[in-house]
Order: C-alpha cells, then sequence, then structure tokens
C-alpha cells in the first residue's frame, strides 16, 4: 500500500505539479480481526504527516485505552 501512495505514475501522489491538488499527508492501516481474543495485537496505523510521500517516512502509531500521559 505504501509504494501505491508514492507511485507518481497512478497520480494518486499529488505534488502540486500542475495539478490541482497536493497531498497534504498520508495514512496505512493495519487492521485487526474483530475476534479480539484471536488477535495478539492492536491495529497499527502508520502516517507521514507531510505532502510528499515518495520522500516521507511513515510513522507507526497504535491507538490505545490504556495511555499513560
Amino acid at each position: 500500500m505504501i509504494s501505491i501512495l508514492r507511485d507518481d505514475q497512478s497520480g494518486i501522489c499529488m505534488l502540486g505539479e500542475g495539478d490541482d491538488c497536493i497531498s497534504t499527508g498520508s495514512q496505512v492501516s493495519v487492521l485487526i480481526s474483530t475476534d479480539r481474543k484471536r488477535s495478539q495485537t492492536d491495529a497499527c496505523h502508520f502516517f507521514t504527516a507531510t505532502p510528499n510521500p515518495q520522500l516521507s517516512l511513515f510513522k507507526p502509531f497504535i491507538f490505545s485505552d490504556e495511555v499513560e500521559l
């Protein structure tokens, strides 16, 4: 999925070079089974928070009810 978001020829990666729209950030999510008994991990989401997915790092983030700030 990350390679698709980085593919300039597909048209999904909009860098503002003649496009009407510019990407503002990219996200890929790895979702888990709805059966929590069988799942060993939580869903993991990867974000860039930058406009260029070709050069950006996808940083992982896990939402959790047990966060301590």
